[in-house]
């Protein structure tokens, strides 16, 4: 070992060449400034791992995969000749090598055996969610240092271990895996492993490794079984350490079964064992939050949000470092965890009615940026309940400010959804927001929809400008303002306004969410009696129309049959001026193909419309049959139609004989009558009565005389 050299780093890699280059470079620094070595050791890469290598060590070396990762690690060593020795990972990218640096260059190295120091794990690519660890990963150099483990290997840890607190690796390699793979390589590890602890059965370390495979794979019944079996190995021969990995891991399995009670039974258990302030207890805390928050349990979620955000900021303050961040990964230390707790707060505040705290947590500075929640609509939501409960919407202007701003505009679409979700739960919380929001000095496509909103509410004689504008524009139809198209239908206005504003798909959701929503929207279509102008409006009537009918029931068919008059109408027109004049009186297999589905329905309609005109009974209820084959959303339609049709044709039973005669006698009472022959009636009629006594004309027929 040469007395000059200080590190050797060493590297195993394959195919990796997505984080290589910027992961080598963060160690230039590193390399540049102190007496130190890069090995690499290429296991097998198949793209352009070994070139980016080359550009920055000449130490490249090549190792038949095993199966066996200490094997690779200690091919490492082999070539290490530095006093020291650190290992990272080729996803693994130094943020700032200055301490690391120090620490060699000021000799503070000569006190100890070892350092470690933190690795931050993203979890999504724009590194908003992450979790921490410490780790062990520079060590000196002594003739047995060895790699032990074939799956998560590590060097054995010495006494002597400096932390670096500032040091930071930031590790990239969970973002963009294809979770197949993960778990592929996670059911491949716990086959591995499995099978060496058959020979290391109480090795808590090893069982640990297991449990964080199972929840890889969402195996949580396997982890719980696989995180008790460690935990009694750990309080059998008081490896206690251990069990700061496990009992958490135990809880959050529980979590992920929605087992919340005894997620809280494990937690009391494991804050019972440790008996003193740990890092990992940030995880316990932020799992205690969410099962009291779940089970209801609103002041026992507030205490616990408390403890955790507490702790958090202890551990960002460097006063929460303790050995557990060797052995466990914090899960819960990112905004998007801290904000998740800040909700359940707010909402827990409010379930008890103390609207104070609830608005001083809805007031955090974390909130202010919708990246960083899980889900803003969650966020946006406790606002609005939380002005409700306090009969203040003031507060909505500033709510709708922030969301505007270049961070969070991507958002707007939410929370305007809520804002109109919200203010239909009641007719008083419609008219608060409606007006509130009325006055803002904003300009945007939303505050224009509340304009329409507002002047329809006080029947303003601005609504149907203020549609026309909104129409105008390039907004489109979304889910919270689609009743502009049923603004539009109750003031006759030409439909063409929402041309391009929505599509096919959409027309129809939107149609059946105005059937649902609006008790009369069948009336006022009915009442619509714009004559279009352009066959842009043919076509969007049709189909609104359509849609109409595939969702009508039944029950009221003189509405349904109304309504597919209008559509036949508009479709035929459509289809005449768009095809051919001829296609709508012809079944022609060549017109038939020049049509696209989405109105092939409707024209079977029209061909048996015509059929009908010309007579041909026959065809119009082939071309019924067709229509509904090619669109099983007409059935209710077509049913309609066809009795309907049965209606209008049925033909009389040809009358008896007697029935003939029968009729004659009664025509001739009635003369009898008519003429003053009262007592020659009355004869005639008692004889009939002898002959057909059932007859119900009988008892007028005597009224008469």
């Amino acid at each position: 070992m040469e007395d000059s050299m200080i590190l050797s780093i060493g590297m195993i890699v394959k195919n990796e060449e997505k984080y290589l280059n910027e992961c080598l470079a963060a160690l230039k620094p590193l390399l540049d400034n102190l007496d130190s070595e890069l090995i690499i050791i290429d296991t097998g890469s198949v793209d352009n791992t070994v070139e980016i290598a080359k550009k920055y060590t000449k130490n490249v070396y090549f190792f038949e995969w095993c199966n066996d990762f200490a094997a690779a690690r200690n091919e490492t060593l082999k070539y290490a000749t530095g006093k020291w020795y650190m290992y990272i990972d080729a996803d693994e990218i130094l943020d700032d090598a200055s301490e690391l640096i120090n620490f060699f260059k000021s000799k503070e190295y000569e006190k100890y055996e070892g350092a470690k120091y933190e690795i931050k794990s993203y979890r999504n690519d724009n590194k908003t969610s992450y979790s921490n660890i410490l780790s062990y990963r520079i060590y000196k150099l002594n003739h047995d240092t060895r790699f032990l483990g074939t799956i998560h290997e590590y060097i054995p840890i010495p006494e002597k271990v400096k932390t670096l607190n500032n040091t930071v690796f930031n590790h990239y390699g969970y973002i963009f895996v294809n979770p197949k793979f993960t778990k592929a390589k996670a059911k491949r590890n716990i086959d591995l492993m499995l099978k060496e602890v058959e020979q290391k059965p109480d090795d808590p370390r090893l069982r640990s490794h297991i449990v964080d495979s199972y929840l890889l794979i969402d195996s949580y019944e396997e982890a719980i079984n696989q995180a008790k079996i460690g935990i009694e190995i750990c309080k059998r021969t008081k490896l206690n350490n251990y069990y700061c990995a496990l009992q958490p891991n135990l809880i959050f399995s529980y979590i992920k079964l929605n087992d919340y009670l005894n997620a809280i039974d494990e937690s009391l258990n494991y804050f019972k064992y440790t008996k003193m302030t740990l890092a990992t207890d940030i995880d316990v805390y932020y799992f205690m939050t969410l099962a009291y928050y779940e089970l209801k349990n609103y002041e026992n979620c507030i205490d616990s949000y408390k403890k955790y955000i507490n702790y958090v900021e202890k551990h960002r303050n460097k006063k929460l470092i303790t050995f557990d961040l060797d052995l466990r990964s914090i899960l819960c230390l990112d905004e998007i965890a801290i904000n998740n707790t800040i909700l359940m707060a707010t909402y827990s505040y409010i379930q008890i009615q103390d609207y104070k705290n609830a608005s001083k947590l809805l007031q955090q500075p974390s909130l202010e940026n919708y990246n960083m929640i899980k889900n803003p609509s969650v966020y946006f939501n406790l606002q609005l309940e939380l002005m409700k409960k306090t009969s203040n919407y003031i507060s909505l202007l500033d709510l709708y400010n922030n969301t505007a701003t270049e961070n969070n505009k991507s958002f707007l679409p939410d929370l305007e959804y809520a804002i109109e979700t919200f203010s239909n739960s009641s007719e008083d919380d419609k008219y608060k927001i409606i007006t509130c929001t009325y006055v803002w000095n904003k300009k945007t496509d939303y505050i224009l929809y509340i304009k329409i909103k507002y002047s329809l509410l006080y029947h303003n004689q601005y609504v149907k400008e203020l549609l026309t504008e909104f129409c105008q524009s390039d907004i489109e139809l979304k889910t919270y303002n689609i009743d502009i198209l049923y603004y539009i239908i109750d003031n006759n206005l030409p439909i063409t306004l929402i041309y391009g504003k929505a599509n096919e798909k959409l027309l129809n959701s939107f149609v059946e969410s105005l059937y649902n929503n609006y008790n009369d929207f069948i009336v006022k279509l009915l009442s619509y009696t714009y004559k279009p102008e352009l066959i842009e409006e043919n076509f969007l009537l049709s189909m609104i129309y359509e849609n109409t009918l595939n969702i009508l029931s039944t029950d009221n068919p003189e509405d349904m049959l109304k309504l597919y008059t209008s559509y036949i109408e508009n479709l035929r027109q459509y289809i005449s001026f768009t095809y051919n004049t001829n296609i709508i009186n012809y079944d022609n297999l060549n017109y038939i193909n020049l049509l696209p589905n989405n109105i092939l329905a409707g024209y079977y309609c029209i061909l048996a419309e015509t059929s009908l005109l010309n007579n041909d009974k026959a065809s119009y209820i082939k071309y019924l049959k067709l229509s509904l084959k090619t669109n099983e959303k007409n059935k209710n339609l077509i049913s309609v139609l066809l009795d309907n049709f049965q209606e209008e044709n049925k033909t009389e039973k040809p009358k008896s004989e007697f029935e003939i005669l029968a009729d004659t006698i009664k025509n001739n009472i009635k003369l009898l009558i008519n003429s003053g022959n009262i007592i020659q009636a009355k004869e005639v009629l008692n004889e009939y009565v002898l002959i057909n006594p059932n007859d119900s004309d009988i008892v007028n027929l005597k009224k008469l005389l």
